[in-house]
């Protein structure tokens, strides 16, 4: 079989380019903020993105109102970079905000990922609605839909809660960017 020719191998490395930085600018282009669950242990991890966020909050609700039965508000913790959790009266969600500086400006997270605890039940299923596309639909182990949740970036900009098995769609760029690499240099020995 004939090897490609220079001007085809620079044309799909160009091609495989294009499709990385669509593929990343559209999973990262508006967010500023992502939470991960841990079906394992209930651990949510939250990815500051951007470094202009004040207040990050978890809410798990059936309907309109809070369920305690999948979330463990109570279990927040701590962590460095996000400060203490703030609960409501009722425990209904859980809040980070860092308050403000000596001169009364808001002090905004530092990008980075923070792990705040179990606060959800273990062996759960976040996915998609495309009717509620800020939200998760949260399963338990036998797929009965139990309630929603999300994460809410500076009060009232909600975005869903992923899990954290499921691969991020850049990803895929990056392996088929990797092989094409691999491909073009055994060619090149061949030749």
């Amino acid at each position: 079989m004939k090897s490609p020719t220079p001007h085809l191998r620079r044309s799909l490395a160009l091609l495989v380019m294009v499709v990385l930085i669509v593929s990343l600018s559209r999973t990262t282009f508006g967010q500023r903020a992502k939470a991960f669950y841990n079906p394992a242990n209930g651990e949510v991890t939250i990815e500051v993105i951007a470094g202009n966020i004040a207040t990050l909050s978890i809410a798990g609700q059936t309907g309109l109102v809070a369920m305690p039965g999948f979330v463990n508000f109570m279990a927040a913790s701590g962590t460095t970079g996000l400060g203490d959790p703030l609960m409501d009266a009722n425990v209904q969600f859980v809040t980070y905000n860092l308050g403000q500086d000596s001169s009364g400006n808001q002090i905004t997270f530092t990008p980075g990922s923070y792990n705040i605890g179990a606060v959800f039940d273990p062996n759960l299923s976040f996915t998609d609605d495309p009717a509620l596309p800020d939200q998760s639909e949260v399963r338990d182990a036998g797929g009965n839909l139990i309630g929603f949740a999300a994460l809410d970036i500076d009060i009232g900009n909600f975005v869903p809660i992923r899990t954290q098995a499921v691969p991020e769609p850049g990803v895929l760029p990056l392996l088929v960017m990797g092989v094409t690499g691999l491909i073009a240099r055994r060619q090149r020995k061949r030749a």
